[in-house]
């Protein structure tokens, strides 16, 4: 019967698998490394983001909202009065769209100034009819002849107009700072749905790790346990054994292999772990995603824009989109 040589096949065994190990390994170390780089950039990156939004909130703080829609608003009301001059029942939306308020005051608001002038307007002229009929009454039965005018309420259209240099300067500032917190939302935005889902801290490669640990010790230091074998050695497995091997030289020697290898792959292991950027980062720059973050003016516009052009997206009720040509329904 021929004897086999066992050494020969662990010794295949064993440099193959060490083959493998060392070019998958070599390349998920890289990997890790590459990863190690875009995950500080985009730390950086994510407190730049932050400390610019913050600059932005700081620069809206300063603008002079309220001065600008105190003045904006009475423009607007002077000119709903002549409005309602000519047509008293014409609704509030109708109104508001041949108005110009600010647009950084949200629709409801500005319907609700609308409203309340209408109102206003209403007791004011009811009221002065009522006393208008009372002093006929009065002249009536004195027999005295009496023309009665309209008292004619303060214009301020000429404070406004000295205004309107200041009011302009100011919309120009906001616009501006406007337009510069909407690039700053997008490009937050952008970066955030980058960094949300931690790319660098990849699970595949915390399992590649576990299975290079794995192929490590079962295919190249377990067959070089048994090595060197005497050419008549049969195959068998005695755990009385392990202690004799572990105090022998090449115990020692195979035990220090495998500690310095689990070593460096603990510490990548770790590493890839620890890429995951830090919650209070996260929800910090999550808050610039929003223009209320910044103003609720500037959320104001934004919502007025919305609604305006979810407005003009729909098709008019006429016959053609109608069901049954616009006929009713019986």
């Amino acid at each position: 019967m021929p004897t086999t040589d066992w050494n020969w096949f662990f010794s295949s065994v064993a440099q193959s698998a060490a083959a493998i190990v060392g070019i998958f390994g070599a390349f998920i170390v890289t990997k890790i490394l590459a990863n190690q780089s875009a995950y500080a950039e985009k730390n950086r990156r994510m407190q730049e983001l932050i400390t610019i939004g913050e600059k932005l909130v700081d620069a809206t703080s300063r603008l002079a909202f309220e001065w600008y829609h105190k003045h904006n608003t009475a423009s607007e009301i002077e000119n709903l009065e002549k409005l309602l001059v000519k047509d008293e029942t014409e609704e509030p939306d109708s109104l508001y769209e041949k108005l110009h308020f600010s647009p950084y005051i949200s629709k409801a608001d500005a319907l609700q100034i609308i409203s309340r002038v209408k109102s206003s307007r209403e007791e004011r002229l009811q009221r002065e009819r009522e006393e208008s009929m009372l002093q006929m009454e009065q002249a009536g039965k004195l027999g005295i002849g009496t023309a009665f005018a309209m008292p004619a309420r303060p214009h301020l259209l000429s404070e406004l107009k000295s205004f309107q240099p200041q009011l302009t300067k100011e919309r120009e500032v906001i616009d501006g700072l406007y337009t510069e917190v909407k690039h700053h939302v997008r490009v937050v935005s952008d970066f955030q749905s980058l960094v949300v889902s931690h790319p660098e801290s990849s699970s595949l490669i915390t399992a590649s790790l576990i299975l290079i640990v794995t192929l490590f010790f079962s295919g190249v230091i377990y067959p070089l346990s048994f090595m060197p074998l005497p050419t008549d050695w049969k195959p068998s497995i005695s755990f009385g054994e392990i202690p004799n091997f572990i105090c022998s030289l090449r115990g020692a020697l195979l035990a220090v292999v495998s500690i310095l290898f689990s070593t460096m792959l603990a510490m990548f292991f770790v590493l890839n772990i620890r890429m995951r950027y830090p919650q209070a980062l996260l929800e910090q720059l999550e808050q610039y995603k929003h223009l209320s973050k910044y103003s609720k003016y500037f959320a104001n516009r934004s919502e007025n824009v919305a609604q305006r052009n979810i407005a003009r997206s729909k098709p008019p009720l006429n016959s053609d989109t109608l069901p049954n040509g616009g006929a009713p329904f019986s």
